[in-house]
């Protein structure tokens, strides 16, 4: 059975038995432990990469996004273009971190999953794909020619970053050399070997939504900003549903400086959909 990485956990005290097994079967359900890929920490391959790859070699190129005339620097991973800054397009409903205009000069804003879709939030519950709102290519919130990067476009980028960087793991070969705090203990490294970098925007959580990596030390009475310098989070076009085959969350890849004292990792997970994240585009 492969170890399974419980990211929420319902904010209630639970006494009786069977609300315990309900519980229980609920979080086993949204977890999926036995074969869930979501939750699959990429840490490199098991074999040293054979090619690894020269960040020399980069290939850059840059966009104009003719809606607000922002420059957005691109780079080339593997076969496909992607966004080598997050997206700061001023949509209605997306943030700056803390409320803050100067972050999002540094960090991108930050949108909820309706948002970066452009989707009405009736579908932050709703099942957006049954309805067929899901393209293929779903441009969304993205520039013209780009679009909302799907779970698989995104598993194509890891598995190309961890066949080429001998076995440093995707999350230490995707962060940008800069914006992540410095550990004490460990001399993490930012080697930012593909030029995505992966900046630690953090996320904007909601006082509703369940316990998570992001708000687990914060508490639940406000709404909240978390993660800023220690946690990259970046939608995908894909929902998941629970076991009840709800769509109230959606599908995101995260990258960390450090978690279980282990800073080569890079993870899947989901987050409600009303919380605000952080956008790459892709061609």
């Amino acid at each position: 059975m492969r170890p399974c990485t419980m990211r929420y956990v319902a904010n209630k005290v639970v006494s009786a038995f069977p609300a315990v097994f309900a519980v229980a079967f609920a979080l086993a359900a949204l977890c999926g432990c036995d074969n869930n890929d979501y939750y699959r920490p990429s840490t490199g391959t098991e074999e040293e990469s054979e090619d690894i790859f020269d960040p020399a070699s980069i290939e850059y190129d840059s966009i104009v996004d003719v809606r607000d005339g922002k420059t957005y620097r691109t780079v080339k991973i593997g076969d496909r273009w992607w966004l080598a800054e997050n997206l700061n397009y001023a949509a209605d409903s997306s943030y700056c971190y803390n409320d803050e205009p100067d972050s999002c000069a540094i960090y991108g804003r930050l949108y909820p999953w309706t948002v970066a879709m452009q989707f009405d939030t009736v579908y932050d519950k709703l099942n957006a794909v049954y309805a067929e709102k899901i393209k293929s290519k779903h441009r969304g919130i993205c520039p013209s020619g780009w679009h909302i990067p799907s779970e698989k476009e995104w598993k194509e980028m890891i598995d190309y970053a961890d066949s080429h960087n001998g076995n440093e793991g995707a999350s230490a070969s995707m962060r940008a050399k800069y914006s992540w705090n410095p550990n004490e203990k460990y001399d993490i490294k930012y080697i930012d070997r593909f030029g995505f970098a992966g900046l630690a925007a953090g996320a904007r959580a909601e006082k509703e939504m369940r316990k998570s990596d992001c708000n687990y030390h914060t508490g639940y009475d406000d709404d909240i900003y978390c993660g800023v310098g220690e946690e990259a989070f970046f939608w995908t076009s894909t929902e998941r549903m629970d076991f009840r085959n709800d769509s109230e969350h959606a599908l995101y890849f995260f990258l960390h400086g450090l978690q279980n004292d282990d800073f080569r990792t890079s993870e899947w997970g989901e987050f409600t959909k009303r919380a605000a994240l952080s956008v790459r585009c892709v061609k």
